[in-house]
């Protein structure tokens, strides 16, 4: 769902950089498992029109 990284200048100091560390902290939060997805279907026939109008255009 989102998450948030950040540097602690406590632990990112000069020393720890030039020794080739680094120090990342991160929240998150990972979302649920979907336990119930719905596909819902609706029927247009307007898209007839617009397939003759694309090859009309073509």
């Amino acid at each position: 769902l989102g998450f948030k990284c950040w540097l602690d200048p406590e632990l990112n100091t000069e020393a720890t950089l030039k020794a080739g560390k680094l120090y990342l902290d991160f929240d998150f939060e990972p979302p649920a498992p979907l336990e119930h997805l719905v596909f819902r279907a609706h029927r247009n026939g307007k898209y007839y029109d617009d397939l003759i109008s694309s090859v009309k255009a073509a």
